[in-house]
């Protein structure tokens, strides 16, 4: 049987585990993540679920895989501007409910 306390306590846990995943360089917030200029050349696979903003501009980035975002379905903006991008693949940003930029 499940107990509900501990379910009580492990989703009061649950943010502060997500906003302990930030990369190095980057700044997270509880719903946005700065990772501007900061040489990264994957995007971040560890960041909150929740997240609605994430600025990747001024990186490394020469491609975005399909599955770089499936786990963020909140997302309204990515920025992806002044990297080295040659492809975004297709279904990269299915997941996304309401992007809007």
């Amino acid at each position: 049987m499940e107990n509900p306390r501990m379910k009580a306590f492990l989703f009061l846990l649950l943010p502060c585990v997500v906003r302990s995943f930030c990369p190095h360089n980057c700044v997270c917030m509880e719903l946005a993540v700065e990772c501007v200029g900061a040489n990264l050349e994957t995007i971040p696979i560890t960041l909150n679920p929740l997240m609605q903003i994430l600025k990747l501009n001024h990186n490394n980035f020469k491609e975005v895989g399909s599955a770089s975002f499936q786990f963020h379905p909140e997302l309204v903006k990515v920025d992806l501007a002044h990297n080295q991008l040659v492809g975004i693949q297709e279904k990269t940003f299915e997941a996304q409910k309401v992007l809007v930029k």
